[in-house]
C-alpha cells in the first residue's frame, strides 16, 4: 500500500464531497434549477449526507496507521454513488433536464476516478 497516495486521494475525495455537499445544502434551489426539478428537501438531505461522508473520509485519511478496511468501505460507497448515477442516467426516474443529466454524469466520473485511485494506491 502506498499510504501517502491513498491519503492524498482520500483528502481530494473529501474536499470534492464537502464542496458538493455545501453547494447542495446552501444553494438547493439553484441546484434544483440546474437539475431541472422542483426544489425539495431531498437535495438538502443529499448535501448533508455528502458533508457527513466528507468528514468521515477526511478522518480516515488522517488516521495512523491508515485503516485499510475503512478505505475499502469508502471505495464501496464511491462505487455505489457511481452505480446510482448510472441508474439515473439510464432511467432518468426524477425527470432531470439535459443539464441535470450532464452534471450527474460528470460527478459520477469524478467519483469513479477517486474510487479507482484509492483502490490503485491501496493495492500498490
Amino acid at each position: 500500500m502506498n499510504a501517502q497516495k491513498v491519503r492524498n486521494t482520500l483528502k481530494a475525495n473529501s474536499r470534492f464531497s464537502i464542496a458538493s455537499g455545501l453547494i447542495m445544502t446552501l444553494l438547493s434551489g439553484k441546484v434544483a434549477e440546474w437539475l431541472g426539478i422542483e426544489p425539495n428537501w431531498i437535495i438538502i438531505a443529499v448535501g448533508v449526507g455528502l458533508i457527513s461522508f466528507a468528514v468521515s473520509v477526511y478522518y480516515t485519511a488522517t488516521r495512523d496507521p491508515l485503516p485499510e478496511g475503512q478505505v475499502k468501505f469508502i471505495i464501496v460507497q464511491d462505487w455505489l454513488w457511481v452505480a446510482g448515477s448510472a441508474i439515473i442516467l439510464l432511467l432518468n426516474p426524477f425527470d432531470f433536464s439535459a443539464s441535470g443529466l450532464w452534471i450527474t454524469g460528470v460527478v459520477a466520473l469524478i467519483v469513479a476516478a477517486f474510487a479507482i485511485g484509492q483502490q490503485r494506491w491501496l493495492n500498490a
